[in-house]
C-alpha cells in the first residue's frame, strides 16, 4: 500500500499538519510509520475514513478522548451508547449529533445523492469576491455574512456576473487552525478592479469534480468520495478546493440543493 507523507495526508483529509500532530499525540490518529532517522510521519490511505470521522465528531464538539472511545468501540451499539451519553452536553448541535447517530444505527451512508466522479478542464475566469479569515465554530455564519456583503456590493456597482457563486477554501480549517476563505462569483473579464471587492483571475485548471445533492451540512461524505477517487486515480490536489452553488438556497429546499465540489489536480510523481 502506498504511504502518504503527512503533507499529502493533510491535503487529502483537509486537516492541517498541526491538527494531525495533535491527533497523533492524543492517540486518536497515529501515523502508521515514523522514519527513525528523520522523524517524518507517514499515513496509509485507508486512514482517510477515520480522519473524516474525527473531523465530523470534533465539529460537533466531542473531545478527542471521547472520539477515541467511539471509534475504537467494538460494536455499533456501544458507539451509539457513547454518542447518546455525550448528546446531553451538546443541545445546540443536537440535530447534527442525531444525524450521525442515525447513520451508525442504519450503517448506511447519509442520503446525499452524490453524482459520478468527473475529471474536467475548467476555463480561466475573472472573479470578484470577499476574503475572510474564519474558524471551524463560526464558518457557516461568516460565509453567510460574506455572501451578503458580496451581493450588496454587486447590487451597488456596474459589475456584471457571468457565473455561479462559489467559495474557495485557501487554507485548511479545523479545530486548531483558522483559515482564509474567499466568497466569490465569476464576472465579465474586462473588469480590472473594484473599490471594495477583491478581483483577480482564477486560472484554467484540470479539476476533479463531484456534485452533492442535499443540505450543506451533509456535504462531508461528498468530500470523502472525491478525495478517495483522487487517490485511487493516482492524482493529487494542486490547488484549493471550491464549492460551487448550483441553485439558490433562498428558494431551494435543503434536500434539493446542488453543490459542485472541485479540486484542481495533477498526476502524482509515481504515476508520471
Amino acid at each position: 500500500m502506498r504511504r502518504l507523507s503527512i503533507g499529502q495526508f493533510s491535503q487529502l483529509t483537509r486537516l492541517s499538519i498541526n491538527a494531525l500532530r495533535l491527533y497523533a499525540d492524543n492517540g486518536v490518529l497515529r501515523p502508521t510509520h515514523v522514519d527513525a532517522e528523520t522523524g517524518y510521519r507517514f499515513y496509509d490511505p485507508d486512514q482517510i475514513e477515520r480522519a473524516e470521522r474525527i473531523k465530523l465528531l470534533r465539529g460537533i464538539g466531542i473531545s478527542l478522548n471521547h472520539i477515541q472511545r467511539i471509534l475504537d468501540a467494538s460494536a455499533p451499539e456501544e458507539q451509539l451508547s457513547l454518542l447518546d451519553e455525550h448528546a446531553l452536553h451538546l443541545e445546540e448541535q443536537l440535530k447534527q449529533l442525531k444525524r450521525f447517530s442515525a447513520r451508525l444505527r442504519s450503517r448506511t451512508p447519509a442520503p446525499d445523492a452524490v453524482e459520478r466522479f468527473m475529471i474536467e478542464t475548467v476555463p480561466t475566469q475573472r472573479i470578484a469576491g470577499v476574503r475572510i479569515m474564519t474558524g471551524l465554530a463560526r464558518i457557516g455564519d461568516d460565509i453567510r455574512r460574506a455572501f451578503e456583503t458580496l451581493h450588496q456590493n454587486l447590487a451597488a456597482s456596474p459589475l456584471r456576473t457571468v457565473g455561479t457563486p462559489m467559495v474557495i477554501y485557501h487554507d485548511l480549517i479545523d479545530e486548531v487552525s483558522d483559515g482564509d476563505v474567499e466568497v466569490c462569483v465569476p464576472i465579465h473579464d474586462s473588469v480590472l478592479a473594484h473599490p471594495t471587492l477583491t478581483i483577480h483571475t482564477l486560472e484554467a485548471a484540470n479539476v476533479a469534480a463531484i456534485v452533492h445533492r442535499g443540505p450543506y451540512d451533509q456535504i462531508t461524505s461528498a468530500y470523502q468520495r472525491i478525495l478517495h477517487q483522487i487517490t485511487l486515480q493516482g492524482l493529487e490536489p494542486v490547488g484549493p478546493p471550491r464549492e460551487i452553488y448550483m441553485n439558490d438556497p433562498t428558494i431551494t429546499e435543503p434536500s434539493a440543493r446542488m453543490t459542485r465540489i472541485e479540486y484542481p489536480v495533477a498526476k502524482t510523481d509515481a504515476t508520471l
